[in-house]
């Protein structure tokens, strides 16, 4: 399998996993901490107005950041980025052990470079998909849940560095070999870029992508229910956590165990399916995690912990689907209809947040019951797009 593997599927794979992974981590652990760590720097309005900047900004940078990468090139844009996303975080650690962030104008310049690098954030996959199309992006997909499992374990084993390094040593690596990564990417082959339409035209392409296709509106309402799902579900886990007397290391052992198994075996299903079949992929996934739901309330806690496993493999099938299908649904402007989709998501994933109190002391069968039934208000949805897409496909053939 991997020895007809394409490089662009495996070059893909190793970047995203890299600065997808330890990007996330630099930013939860470097960014926000900083922040917090010198808020009495700050008046309560420059906090206010940072965590409203920080979020609002790359919402609106979003579809431009597509139209961009659209205009002059995905592989351009994925450099550009990596790099503003490794030197913030670089320029964030050598500058908060002096100090600096206790003033509002360093704090504001990393948000802005961050939103910058998110902006640019359907680059990588518009870039695979036009050189592989939905096969190799199943197979990069694959690799990716593959590699992130042994990375996963990885870690897991050795933690001990963290403990014996010096302070910010592993952040400051970390984030040279994302600035690394995007020297990498400038090497790759552009396949999308310098178009002779304006970013005007480009715009309204996208738009009328979006506007014109039920599959991409459908995966948008369908993320209405997943959002309500993952709620319920998250409150759900806290619940039997809270109940079962288990240590916080045997804990953590079991949940890293968990992430590496269910990565792993998602991959290795990924990359022995021949062809892409959205049933088996997507649908079929879901209904799996619908019949786990269901049979959550009558499930002592050791069950509770294999079933929520199951739910998370199906939901990483689920995942790769969600990647592809969309994909497989735009025939030009990919960057730019992607990052449309993506902003409405995100839109209502910040929305949705909003009735998280609602699930705050319901009773586990209850949020088992929400968590199930919005999860089959999602695959019904998505049922309809691939039903959708299918009938396309059979046209044009």
């Amino acid at each position: 399998m991997f020895k007809n593997s394409r490089l662009n599927v495996i070059r893909y794979a190793i970047v995203f996993l890299i600065a997808g992974q330890f990007g996330r981590e630099l930013i939860m652990f470097n960014y926000g901490p900083s922040i917090v760590k010198h808020i009495s720097g700050f008046t309560s309005f420059q906090e206010e107005f940072l965590t409203a900047f920080s979020f609002a900004l790359p919402l609106l940078l979003v579809y431009f950041g597509g139209i961009l990468a659209d205009k002059y090139g995905r592989r351009l844009t994925w450099a550009v980025s990596l790099v503003f996303l490794g030197g913030s975080m670089l320029w964030l650690r050598m500058d908060s052990s002096s100090g600096m962030l206790t003033t509002f104008g360093p704090a504001l310049m990393v948000a802005i470079l961050l939103s910058i690098s998110s902006a640019f954030g359907r680059s990588p996959v518009a870039w695979l998909f036009d050189h592989e199309g939905r096969d190799g992006t199943k197979n990069a997909y694959g690799l990716y849940f593959v590699l992130f499992g042994l990375l996963s374990l990885a870690v897991w084993k050795g933690r001990f560095l963290v403990e014996v390094l010096p302070e910010g040593y592993i952040n400051i690596m970390l984030s040279g070999l994302i600035l690394v990564m995007g020297l990498w990417v400038i090497t790759f082959p552009e396949n999308y870029g310098q178009r002779p339409s304006s970013l005007i035209e480009i715009a309204k392409s996208g738009v009328n992508q979006f506007t014109s296709s039920r599959v991409l509106q459908l995966i948008v309402l369908q993320s209405i229910f997943m959002a309500f799902s993952s709620f319920a579900r998250a409150f759900l886990q806290l619940q039997y956590i809270a109940k079962e007397p288990i240590s916080f290391a045997k804990l953590n052992t079991f949940l890293s165990a968990e992430l590496v198994i269910v990565a792993l075996c998602a991959g290795i299903l990924l990359l022995l399916m021949k062809k892409i079949d959205y049933k088996k992929l997507i649908i079929y996934p879901m209904i799996f995690a619908v019949v786990f739901y269901a049979a959550i309330p009558f499930a002592p806690t050791m069950l509770f912990f294999i079933l929520n496993s199951g739910i998370t493999f199906f939901l990483f099938l689920r995942a790769a689907g969600i990647i592809i299908l969309p994909n497989d649904s735009i025939s030009q402007n990919r960057a730019a209809t992607l990052s449309l989709l993506v902003l409405f998501m995100s839109l209502v994933e910040f929305t949705s947040s909003y009735w998280q109190p609602l699930f705050y002391g319901l009773d586990p069968v209850v949020l088992s019951v929400v968590a199930g039934v919005c999860a089959a208000g999602s695959l019904g949805l998505l049922y309809l797009a691939v039903r959708i897409h299918d009938q396309k496909s059979a046209l044009v053939v």
